[in-house]
């Protein structure tokens, strides 16, 4: 995959392609990956259409530094999976994702060709960096897969630069 943009992403989010470290090993499907009706994200299939998968059958193992700082964001991280195979009833494949050695989401399942979405938030607190542990699941007989992630921090300002009766203030102005 390439660097994607809208028109490809209704949201105007830039996806870039992850620089595969050499255990991972990228898949593709030329099948269109469909989000479901409702689907808050929206990611786009030709992001969805690639993924990794760790080459020697276990994990997939990456970390993301965050922004350290006077003020202290929270971030919200968005994990997107999709299935590219028609898996039989004897195979299945569950996905845990750790974050900092803590079991945050368990037996995800990813669906035949749907784009399927995993929320998880943080606020920083002493550390800055984030190690992820991408893991199958103990009931599952498939390695994990993996195609995106998102991360957007939330700022708290305190200090506005406008007041709550501005807008009072701006209706009797006459």
């Amino acid at each position: 995959m390439k660097v994607s943009l809208y028109p490809n992403d209704t949201y105007d989010r830039i996806w870039w392609p992850w620089n595969n470290p050499p255990d991972w090993l990228r898949i593709n499907t030329s099948e269109t990956i469909q989000n479901i009706p409702g689907d808050a994200f929206q990611v786009p299939s030709i992001v969805m259409s690639s993924a990794v998968t760790p080459s020697d059958n276990t994990s997939l193992f990456f970390y993301w530094d965050s922004q350290s700082g006077l003020v202290r964001p929270v971030y919200y991280a968005y994990m997107h999976f999709a299935e590219f195979d028609i898996l039989p009833p004897n195979k299945r494949r569950l996905i845990n994702v750790i974050v900092n050695e803590q079991v945050d989401k368990r037996n995800i399942r990813p669906r035949h060709l749907l784009s399927t979405h995993v929320t998880l938030s943080y606020e920083i607190e002493s550390s800055t960096r984030y190690n992820f542990s991408i893991t199958r699941a103990t009931d599952s007989i498939l390695p994990p897969i993996f195609n995106a992630l998102e991360v957007y921090s939330a700022l708290s300002l305190p200090n506005l630069a406008s007041d709550r009766t501005d807008g009072t203030s701006f209706l009797n102005f006459n």
